[in-house]
């Protein structure tokens, strides 16, 4: 164990020195023809190792490869701040280190006071903590660590010299991991109305409304198929989510990408609905599906289950009804079961489903659970033709965008409820009403040089400036984004690490270690990938093992909707023992 940690120890101290001596110019890394270690053994012979025989079982190891990345790591981001041009930033970042030092200094004179012992005693502590000896290689360790930041933060300047990729000279690494990020996270821009139910509902199909529930739920539908007095999407947002957390902003919940938390049946609704039935987006399925690594089993039961219609008049029936607990005569069934109630009836079988839905301008009819076309809900202004659909009115919000719905979570979830979306800009067309998803997602604000503009010179629509003219909150928005591309790469170090050795002509001369450091970082990122993807793909199946599981349930457990019919006529035979209503006590 003592030999393997002394051989370690030397293989890097061999790679700092080359950082030592690498100067401004290109950095190479090689094994020594030569001796590096010449001792005399037991029977009094001399013993000699070059450095091949005395770190090749190193250059292989899985555990120990990750130390000489490190250590490569660190030599190339030292030789960065070797140049004229960095002379300034290394210094400054030096001064840094040496104020860390001085309050690694007074601690240790603080804790010696505190627990009765010796500075010196106390820096030694200290030393240990960060695994230096001295106060020299602390300085050192905090310069460096200094510098990796630095690094880093340059790594996202597209201004920076050796951030530059590509031949053409207009690429850089943040060209790069925006790119990537569009390709491989897509960022959907997205909005909601959420109507907040408390039903305490434990098996996912059914749900008894509150009479404020159901009328609050009805009256969003009616505004947003009326449109009267000017309403809006947004404005009903304002006034009616339940969403605290997007209501001020008038329903905007901004990026939804791939790795956003939301419950599954908004997010995976949403792109379920853009994969396999939106018909602009799902003309490449395949490639759509891919990207939104939907599993073909998962596919095919989806489209087996279908998207959801809601015929719009039973919003209108769950309004009509919402007062209603008993009958014309004052008496109620089934000892007062709500699932009986009509407002309760039409929400379950229409409402309480977790796929994703459209809404469609027709009658209820309960041997149609899309009912029938309506000439008088057609008419209205929210209700519209869209190529999507192949054509199919259906509700939509002013601006012509389809109005989803689903209902969420059960058992009482802070996000349980109806939830009406809008998804303002979809990531998977690559130009939608003149812009470029790229430039829909710029980090740039009107104003500014780089901010993208029309053929008149006139600022883009882009999520930086939806609904906003306030420069402060262009810069908040243009803050979101540019943290979304930063964050979404947990493998930026070897992307960083990688321009690196392109930057400062790196060449490894000894091909084993060469290959072994390459096999290590493509592991690491193959690595990560499959995690995400596995964890991706089990998401969908998790969501659609409940989604069958309740379809199955919904059509053999629900209360007909003729129960209902016969609950508003007051027929009591039909709850009557031996009723087609009728429940046994």
């Amino acid at each position: 164990m003592h030999m393997k940690k002394s051989r370690l120890a030397l293989a890097l101290t061999t790679l700092s020195s080359i950082a030592l001596l690498s100067g401004c110019g290109n950095v190479v890394t090689r094994s020594k023809d030569g001796l590096i270690l010449s001792f005399t053994g037991a029977d009094g012979q001399r013993i000699d190792y070059t450095a091949d025989e005395l770190f090749s079982g190193y250059k292989t190891d899985a555990d120990t490869i990750t130390k000489y990345y490190s250590a490569i790591y660190e030599v190339l981001v030292r030789n960065l701040f070797e140049g004229n041009s960095m002379a300034l930033k290394k210094d400054e970042l030096y001064k840094k280190a040496e104020k860390k030092v001085s309050s690694a200094e007074e601690t240790a004179k603080s804790n010696a006071k505190t627990n009765g012992t010796s500075y010196d005693t106390e820096i030694q502590a200290i030393y240990d903590s960060y695994s230096v000896e001295n106060k020299s290689e602390l300085l050192e360790y905090f310069a460096y660590k200094e510098m990796e930041t630095e690094v880093k933060s340059e790594f996202y300047d597209a201004s920076a010299d050796w951030t530059k990729t590509g031949v053409d000279g207009l690429s850089n690494t943040w060209k790069d991991l925006t790119d990537d990020y569009l390709s491989e996270e897509l960022p959907f821009h997205v909005k909601h109305i959420l109507v907040k139910l408390n039903t305490s509902s434990t098996n996912g199909y059914t749900a008894s409304l509150t009479e404020g529930e159901a009328t609050k739920l009805a009256g969003v539908v009616t505004r947003l198929a009326t449109r009267k007095g000017g309403d809006t999407f947004n404005n009903l947002a304002l006034e009616q989510s339940d969403d605290s957390g997007s209501q001020t902003a008038s329903g905007d919940l901004g990026i939804m990408d791939k790795d956003t938390s939301y419950v599954n049946e908004f997010k995976l609704g949403v792109y379920a609905y853009e994969t396999l039935f939106n018909q602009v987006t799902s003309v490449s399925t395949s490639a759509a599906t891919k990207s939104l690594l939907v599993p073909e089993d998962v596919q095919a039961k989806m489209e087996a289950i279908g998207l959801g219609e809601i015929p719009y008049e039973a919003a209108l029936k769950i309004k009509d009804y919402a007062t209603i607990t008993k009958d014309a005569n004052g008496d109620t069934y089934n000892d007062g079961d709500a699932a009986y109630y009509p407002r309760n009836v039409y929400f379950n079988k229409y409402f309480n489903r977790h796929n994703i839905s459209v809404i469609t301008p027709n009658s209820v009819d309960s041997a149609n659970e899309v009912g029938t076309p309506n000439a008088t809900y057609e008419a209205m202004s929210g209700f519209q033709s869209v190529p999507e659909l192949g054509g199919k009115k259906v509700l939509c919000d002013e601006n012509g965008n389809v109005i989803l719905v689903t209902k969420a979570n059960f058992s009482g979830d802070s996000y349980e409820g109806v939830h009406f979306i809008v998804v303002q800009r979809n990531a998977l067309i690559p130009v939608q009403n003149g812009v470029s998803l790229e430039d829909y997602y710029t980090t740039a604000i009107p104003g500014d040089s780089d901010y993208p503009v029309d053929n008149s010179n006139d600022p883009l629509d882009t999520y930086v400036n939806y609904m906003t003219t306030e420069r402060s909150t262009y810069q908040t928005r243009a803050n979101t984004v540019t943290d979304k591309i930063k964050n979404f790469d947990s493998n930026v170090d070897y992307r960083i690490y990688n321009q690196l050795l392109a930057y400062e002509n790196v060449e490894i001369y000894d091909e084993t270690l060469s290959q072994s450091l390459n096999d290590y970082i493509n592991m690491q990122i193959a690595s990560s990938k499959i995690s995400d993807t596995q964890s991706f793909e089990q998401t969908w199946n998790s969501w659609i093992e409940q989604l069958d599981e309740l379809e199955y349930l919904r059509e053999n457990r629900l209360v007909s909707e003729s129960c209902a019919i016969s609950f508003v006529n007051s027929d009591s035979a039909a709850f009557a023992e031996g009723g087609a209503c009728y429940v046994k006590k």
